[in-house]
């Protein structure tokens, strides 16, 4: 339920370590806290950029499904 606190969280793991394996994961969690809190176009923002960053990744697919799913 601490959807801010998760989003802190997920902003080191992507600020700590950028070119590390969780950042796709870290982004798209993000973008799932904010959409939970009914901050779309924040959330719509960090699920660009998994798609922009890792394009071929799981992740990717996921938030590309939650990008048309809001369209």
């Amino acid at each position: 339920g601490d959807f801010d606190g998760s989003i802190r969280e997920y902003t080191k793991v992507v600020e700590r370590y950028p070119k590390g394996d969780k950042v796709a994961a870290a982004l798209l969690k993000t973008g799932y806290a904010h959409a939970r809190m009914n901050r779309l176009e924040e959330a719509k923002k960090s699920f660009r950029q998994v798609v922009t960053r890792f394009p071929k990744s799981d992740e990717a697919r996921l938030a590309k499904e939650r990008l048309a799913a809001k369209s």
